[in-house]
């Protein structure tokens, strides 16, 4: 008698874990969704990094072409030696520089279509 209740229990487990598997499909699609658009978004920021990296060197690449920064440092030499040293400790002329390079980057990005 012990036989036929656990093969009826088996039975009954095994339609039990089919019923589940079938109640659980929606939380898979679901997760599989989720997890493709994790990932459609970690593509899409990757891409938008590497085209702000690129659009930088073309813009560093453009200032060099054009001396953007020679005549800078031309423009900083004929400063008084005192004026001079004080700019370059108190870092302006980085500053500049990081401001140019900022510029010249949103230029090459809106060229680029952003």
């Amino acid at each position: 008698m012990d036989f036929i209740y656990e093969a009826f229990q088996y039975i009954a487990n095994v339609f039990g874990s089919i019923s589940d598997f079938f109640m659980s499909i929606p939380d898979l699609i679901l997760e599989v969704f989720t997890y493709a658009w994790y990932w459609g978004i970690k593509l899409y920021l990757a891409i938008k990094i590497s085209m702000v990296e690129m659009a930088y060197e073309i813009a560093s690449m453009i200032l060099t072409d054009y001396e953007v920064y020679t005549v800078l440092n031309a423009a900083f030499n004929n400063l008084a030696p005192d004026l001079r040293h004080a700019a370059y400790q108190l870092g302006v002329v980085d500053a500049i520089r990081i401001v140019i390079d900022g510029l010249a980057t949103a230029f090459v990005l809106r060229i680029m279509g952003w």
